[in-house]
């Protein structure tokens, strides 16, 4: 019988070396493949949770639509961060056409952003003239430090015109139609209820 010579004799490998060669081949090679993700199919369920970051976010993919009513509020948004261009005409509007000033405890106007004039003509008594009509809006007034004067006093404004009714905020003293368009404001020690002057803040707004 014929044996085949050592040329023509066919060469099988072991099993350890095929596993060997095709270890050798998958390194090689490297990841040469890549898994194909449908459109629209990652869903909640297949996101760990609290595994997204910022950098995994595109620059202007979350929108004004995609958040939550009040999802953010003051904590979220940086300290003088907001330009005129944020806001709304409505909040543009209430800080253009608040009128204020600061009194002197004469009833002098030290400074005034509308033309605020004031006057007093009893202790702790002033009216101040906006020039507009007063009535049904916000009064806010709070007390000056510029006299530095370290004594209790309590502050109290109110728009001047007819009550309307029991809760009325307005101060019937002043409801002639020649005080329609100012503040009565009051100071008094809290200590004594005893009237007293001081210098003070007061604003009206829109």
């Amino acid at each position: 019988m014929h044996e085949p010579s050592a040329q023509n004799r066919r060469f099988t490998p072991s099993p350890s070396m095929a596993v060997a060669l095709a270890a050798l081949f998958v390194a090689l090679g490297g990841t040469g493949y890549a898994a194909v993700v449908a459109a629209n199919s990652v869903n909640s369920r297949s996101i760990v949770d609290r595994s997204v970051q910022k950098v995994d976010i595109a620059n202007g993919a979350v929108t004004n639509a995609k958040l939550a009513n009040s999802a953010v509020n003051s904590t979220k948004v940086a300290d003088g961060s907001l330009a005129a261009a944020d806001l709304s005409t409505a909040a543009k509007s209430a800080i253009r056409d608040t009128k204020w000033a600061l009194v002197a405890a004469n009833g002098t106007v030290i400074k005034t952003n509308a033309g605020v004039t004031a006057s007093t003509s009893t202790t702790g008594e002033y009216l101040v003239n906006f020039n507009t009509p007063t009535a049904g809006k916000l009064v806010i007034a709070s007390l000056s430090e510029r006299d530095n004067t370290a004594q209790p006093f309590a502050i109290q404004a109110s728009p001047c015109g007819v009550a309307s009714g029991a809760t009325s905020d307005t101060y019937t003293n002043c409801s002639n139609i020649v005080f329609k368009n100012s503040v009565h404001v009051l100071i008094k020690r809290s200590d004594t209820n005893v009237f007293a002057n001081n210098s003070f803040y007061v604003a009206l707004m829109p």
